[in-house]
């Protein structure tokens, strides 16, 4: 073992430490240092708060206090009964105020909107007013709880700003599922084409089912007034839907006018920046048409059977979850759809999800909830 160990020791190196190749002579002189080891950086990220500062990064405000794990915790218990809970334990005693009032008036519009019903029995006519009083008082309420909620966890930063287009030309292939108990349809492939100028907009929409038994079209157009935040807007347009069902015979024609808008609620409450609330409201006309025979849907120009008119309400929120993915929640009010409204006056509730996968590709992903349910999947692709 000692005359191994000493061979060892003695026997010449077969690898330079310098890296030379094995039969390279050793050069004389001082020991040569190894370089010092580096490690890999990410590209312009800062390094101190000194190139942070250099490269523009600011530190938070005094007056923009960060998130509150215990105040969002509150603002989900206590604060469901006063609005505003979490912000006030955070200090911003003017944002909780706001949202307080907000909680008020949501629950005043609702209680009108009960009254209203009673004192009238439920008069047809009072519908539309009844309704509008309902979607806006809930959205002031639960708008209000749910900003609390998340503008305690967060602080007062914004969110990122939302990643849909705001103009531009776009093609769309999506798969929906429909489960109505009224009708046996439930698999649809939908294409869309999508012209928005930023000021007027086209979004034409073709939906065929699975055995061709049911199709519909639609069209919607408007005009646009926007405001210094391009997301930050007002609408006025049209839709026009027709809807064939080949199998029973039977279509439909309908028409609506709406106004609408979009508004940043950081208008309203500081930490709540990059989170929207929008709203569509309008009115149409609907006639039914019944053909002489089934498995032939009646054509565009037969007379109507019977006209009905309904009130289209739209409102919900918007806002960011990662830098390119935009969730929305939105209380829907449209008899039109294939999926049919809740009992009583709460309609349809739909959530989607809104990924911006590159610069020109976009993922869709919805799902509805009513007097049945669907959800859809779709891709979209900017021109």
């Amino acid at each position: 073992m000692r005359l191994l160990l000493l061979f060892l020791l003695t026997a010449p190196a077969h690898a330079q430490p310098d890296g030379s190749p094995p039969d390279a002579v050793p050069i004389e002189g001082p020991a040569r240092e190894a370089p010092p080891l580096e490690l890999p950086r990410t590209e312009g990220r800062p390094e101190t708060v000194a190139d942070a500062q250099a490269q523009g990064f600011e530190e938070r405000p005094a007056d923009e206090p960060a998130g509150s794990l215990f105040g969002g915790v509150l603002a989900v218990g206590p604060g469901f009964l006063l609005h505003g809970f979490g912000h006030y334990f955070a200090g911003e005693r003017d944002t909780a105020l706001t949202l307080f009032l907000a909680e008020l008036v949501g629950l005043g519009l609702i209680a009108s909107s009960f009254a209203l019903d009673e004192f009238t029995h439920g008069s047809g006519p009072t519908g539309g007013l009844r309704l509008g009083l309902t979607h806006a008082g809930a959205a002031l309420f639960f708008g209000s709880w749910g900003a609390d909620i998340l503008g305690t966890f967060k602080g007062a930063g914004a969110f990122d700003p939302l990643s849909w287009r705001t103009q531009g030309t776009s093609v769309g292939l999506a798969y929906r599922f429909t489960d109505n108990p009224l009708t046996p349809f439930k698999h649809h492939t939908v294409a869309r084409f999508s012209f928005d100028s930023g000021v007027f907009y086209l979004r034409p929409e073709l939906d065929l089912e699975a055995s061709l038994g049911l199709w519909q079209v639609e069209l919607d157009t408007g005009v646009r007034w926007r405001f210094e935040n391009p997301h930050n807007h007002m609408v006025l347009g049209a839709r026009v839907r027709r809807h064939g069902v080949r199998r029973y015979g039977y279509a439909t024609l309908a028409s609506a006018g709406y106004l609408g808008g979009q508004l940043d609620l950081g208008e309203l409450v500081r930490g709540m920046r990059g989170f929207y609330v929008f709203n569509r409201t309008g009115y149409g006309v609907v006639g039914h048409q019944f053909g002489d025979e089934v498995g032939v849907a009646p054509g565009p120009t037969d007379d109507p059977w019977f006209q009905d008119s309904w009130l289209l309400i739209e409102t919900g929120v918007a806002f960011n979850v990662g830098l390119e993915t935009t969730l929305m929640l939105a209380f829907i009010e449209d008899p039109t759809r294939d999926v049919g409204p809740s009992e009583g006056d709460s309609g349809l509730v739909e959530v989607s999800l809104q990924h911006r996968q590159s610069a020109d590709l976009d993922i869709d992903v919805g799902f509805m909830a009513g007097e049945g349910w669907g959800i859809r999947l779709g891709l979209g692709y900017g021109l």
